[in-house]
């Protein structure tokens, strides 16, 4: 399971946090959870996708807020207004709106 994505209390960067059950003899016994760092998670598709300089890529969470995005600055800011070429999807793990496009 996971979070919405929220600000962590410990570090204070915009996370997503990632926990599933530990399960012994069909009983859930505890939890293991990661902290996923947005900005972190931005910078890594942003390198593995190769993106020119004027394509955008973003994800929007269930508030409409900015979860990832090419540029670190605009995560938990409202939703752009997509590019004018664009495509978008939803990703069926988070049901997060993701959307690639030409900068306007």
């Amino acid at each position: 399971t996971y979070s919405e994505t929220v600000i962590s209390k410990v570090t204070g960067e915009n996370v997503l946090v990632i926990a599933v059950p530990v399960i012994m003899e069909g009983e859930v016994t505890g939890a293991v959870g990661i902290s996923v760092f947005l900005k972190d998670l931005s910078e890594i598709i942003t390198k593995e996708l190769e993106l020119p300089g004027d394509m955008v890529f973003y994800a929007v969470d269930s508030k409409n807020r900015v979860a990832l995005h090419n540029n670190t600055d605009m995560i938990f800011e409202e939703e752009p207004e997509p590019p004018e070429k664009s495509v978008s999807g939803t990703a069926p793990f988070t049901g997060w709106r993701i959307t690639l496009g030409y900068a306007d």
